[in-house]
């Protein structure tokens, strides 16, 4: 797991179908994502563990996890034709969001989504 992708929650939201369980679009289709998720800003931070059972500590895990940074963004889900394979969803630098519903796999020609598997924060993102 990259140290910038702590916790995600997504939530489909698909509005403007002419009836439910279509295999296609049809004109006028709104598909969208909004994916949350949190980053921990300082993921190799030590965090006690209890001393009976186990986990963290609580107290010390909530002082912890009040530093977390909450994200999220409504990206759209790409046209897809009668073969589904589910949502794919890749976590960008800059807190950039990218989703694809193809069902060929990563690295492959048709694959949409061409940025490395490993990237690393610049010092200072876009606005």
């Amino acid at each position: 797991m990259h140290k910038w992708m702590l916790f995600v929650f997504l939530v489909l939201l698909v509005s403007g179908c002419s009836r439910a369980g279509d295999n296609e679009y049809t004109a006028g289709d709104l598909r969208a994502a909004h994916v949350e998720w949190e980053v921990d800003p300082n993921p190799n931070e030590y965090i006690p563990f209890k001393k009976k059972g186990s986990g963290y500590e609580e107290e010390a895990y909530a002082r912890h996890k009040a530093n977390f940074q909450k994200h999220s963004m409504v990206v759209d889900i790409p046209q897809y034709g009668k073969e589904r394979c589910g949502i794919t969803v890749h976590f960008l630098p800059c807190n950039q969001v990218k989703v694809t519903a193809i069902c060929d796999g990563y690295g492959t020609p048709n694959y949409p989504i061409k940025e490395p598997l490993e990237m690393k924060e610049p010092a200072q993102c876009p606005k």
